[in-house]
């Protein structure tokens, strides 16, 4: 799990859910900043961050570190894979990872993102390997801007 924080650090900001002490209470967000920022990223597609929707200490329990940081990085190459030049805007991808099942996955987005696009990027994401948990689901969120948007 250290070597997933690292990665999330060192590649963009994270967030994190924590539990609520009172169920009328909402979840409060974490938001870590890397000493010294964020590791410069080249070409039009960056991630902005990572949101982890579920526990740090669940992810822990049922995914290896080293392959959720992989999944991450073959999500990336399937968002870049997916860009022509035309496209500005930014792009909220939600996986969520079920044991024994294909993981889930929803997009928004904002900006002048064409649907072409967002087809390529729903049928490249479609192809991945999907990453099995344990036992519980595992969520989190990416956010990428796609070309030059000033993000």
């Amino acid at each position: 799990m250290r070597n997933l924080i690292l990665f999330i650090i060192f590649s963009s900001f994270y967030t994190s859910a924590s539990e609520p002490e009172e169920t009328n209470v909402q979840p409060l967000w974490h938001v870590h900043t890397p000493e010294g920022g964020v590791k410069k990223q080249d070409g039009p597609v960056k991630v902005v961050n990572v949101r982890l929707l579920t526990k740090e200490s669940v992810i822990e329990r049922n995914v290896k570190t080293q392959e959720l940081i992989e999944f991450l990085q073959t999500l990336e190459q399937a968002v870049n894979k997916s860009y022509s030049s035309n496209e500005k805007g930014e792009l909220l991808v939600k996986i969520e990872l079920v044991k024994d099942s294909e993981f889930g996955f929803r997009f928004q987005y904002q900006g002048d993102l064409t649907n072409a696009f967002l087809q390529r990027v729903s049928d490249n994401i479609g192809q991945l390997k999907s990453l099995s948990p344990l036992n519980d689901s595992v969520s989190f969120q990416v956010h990428y801007t796609i070309g030059e948007t000033g993000v």
